[in-house]
């Protein structure tokens, strides 16, 4: 695969095998690279901070909102 500046996401259900799609992706070609999404919800069973999501403080998303550099989200 040689098409750098691609953007690919992976979205099913839960149990469809995005894990282990995105797991094959990432052994078969060394350019791809996974971004790691952040959250304020707690880690859950063996989620590791950094590696599955970035956990942040339920207080971070209303300091952002109100420095004007992100857009509108509504997080829950």
């Amino acid at each position: 695969m040689d098409y750098p500046g691609n953007l690919y996401v992976v979205a099913a259900p839960s149990g469809a095998g995005k894990s282990s799609l995105v797991k094959a992706l990432l052994e078969l070609d060394s350019q791809v690279q996974l971004a790691v999404s952040h959250t304020t919800r707690p880690p859950r069973g063996q989620e590791k901070h950094g590696r599955d999501y970035f956990f942040l403080s339920a207080r971070w998303p209303r300091g952002v909102r109100n420095s004007g550099l992100h857009p509108g989200v509504n997080f829950q």
